[in-house]
């Protein structure tokens, strides 16, 4: 049997917050979820540790939909999280992962031009794959 925990509705802990966004992305209630993530995202203070671990949760529970095969809902994740903080790079990189495993390869590409930008301005850089953001697109392109 399994035990189901229940927070009071008047705790508005930091915690509660991490733990309520993971659980609506895992019950595949992305919409609401982001909803949540951007506003409380928004009511900290830029660059907080915060911020950070509000992403994480969110990049984080994208992975696990993602594991579900459920590419499109993960997409969601990922997109959100780059839209508040554009320089997560590895959410980049998985919302086009997500994105092409969806076939939603017009999409993919927009992600790839987003993220070359990034590097053109000294946001981050891509040495983790040999193409980098140009090999991804490349490879998106050839699958239209």
């Amino acid at each position: 049997m399994s035990k189901i925990i229940q927070f009071p509705e008047q705790l508005d802990s930091f915690e509660y917050k991490r733990v309520k966004i993971s659980e609506l992305i895992l019950a595949h209630e992305v919409d609401q979820a982001t909803q949540l993530y951007r506003k409380w995202f928004m009511a900290k203070e830029t660059g907080s540790a915060q911020q950070t671990l509000l992403s994480f949760t969110v990049w984080k529970s994208g992975q696990e939909l993602e594991r579900e095969e459920e590419y499109e809902l993960a997409a969601k994740c990922h997109r959100a999280v780059v839209d508040m903080d554009p320089t997560h790079q590895s959410a980049y990189k998985r919302l086009f992962l997500c994105l092409e495993r969806a076939g939603q390869y017009e999409a993919a590409i927009r992600v790839c031009d987003e993220a070359i930008g990034m590097e053109e301005g000294n946001i981050f850089r891509d040495e983790w794959t040999k193409g980098g953001w140009y090999g991804r697109r490349s490879r998106a392109t050839k699958k239209l």
